[in-house]
């Protein structure tokens, strides 16, 4: 049976869903985010991690307020976001095709839970609210749930190239 620890580091982006996102310039949406995990696995398919992440986030306001009034030049507002989630991972390749200890690529899915803090609001937020456009740009702590998948290709024995994708 396998057993072991494992430390993750990894960067990437973060593609906001807040707010009125719909319609905005796509490359301006995107986000980077970085996030520090520790985990075990406990057998060729089961493996339990702990993650700690930050990423920045972008709000908008609604293209309806942003024609009626210039005060909200573009309607892009910035916030930081904290999060720390516990993953179970399921490996597929695993599962579905005998195990072998030489394999470099393994596709598992990815359920967790956890808690996102959200900070740091732009200043320019304060002003919106004074001239009628409520944001709400207090601290939140929210609980939020993910799922996804996990690629990862063997470099050496103790490193992975992996790609992320969760939602």
């Amino acid at each position: 049976i396998l057993a072991y620890w494992f430390l993750d580091f990894y960067g990437g982006v973060s593609l906001s869903l807040a707010e009125n996102m719909k319609g905005h310039n796509f490359g301006e949406i995107w986000q980077p985010l970085f996030n520090f995990g520790l985990g075990k696995q406990f057998s060729s398919v089961w493996t339990t991690r702990l993650t700690l992440g930050y990423q920045r986030q972008k709000g908008w306001a609604s293209k309806e307020a942003i024609a009626a009034s210039t005060l909200l030049g573009k309607g892009d507002y910035s916030f930081q976001m904290a999060s720390l989630y516990f993953d179970e991972l399921m490996s597929f390749t695993n599962i579905f095709c005998p195990y072998n200890e030489l394999r470099r690529l393994d596709v598992q899915m990815l359920l967790g839970v956890g808690m996102n803090y959200s900070f740091g609001f732009d200043d320019k937020v304060d002003r919106w609210t004074r001239y009628g456009y409520p944001v709400d740009d207090s601290d939140h702590i929210n609980v939020a749930f993910r799922t996804g998948l996990l690629i990862m290709y063997k470099l050496g024995e103790t490193v992975d190239l992996s790609l992320q994708g969760t939602y």
